[in-house]
């Protein structure tokens, strides 16, 4: 009886501290969230001089990640043209 009391115990025990454990790690997990931007601009030398600088100091600020800038490319479509940013 002790032993199949044991072993029953040892069971419920182990079950509870599983579900803690994967309720701990669930609660860390951050998935990282991605950014597309392509801005159209009207006043380019304006963007330049007085958007990108405090744009950039708050996406670091933040914890953010430029992962491209520049031009772009488009291959197909009909999207805006100007710059595109890739934020992390």
């Amino acid at each position: 009886m002790k032993t199949r009391f044991a072993a029953a115990l040892s069971m419920l025990v182990g079950a509870a501290l599983g579900g803690a454990a994967i309720q701990v790690l669930h609660a860390q997990a951050k998935p990282p969230v991605y950014m597309i931007a392509i801005n159209e601009l009207s006043d380019p030398d304006g963007y330049a001089k007085e958007y990108v600088s405090p744009a950039q100091k708050t996406v670091k600020d933040h914890g953010g990640e430029y992962l491209a800038a520049g031009p772009g490319t488009q291959i197909a479509g009909n999207l805006p043209h100007g710059p595109v940013v890739i934020l992390r």
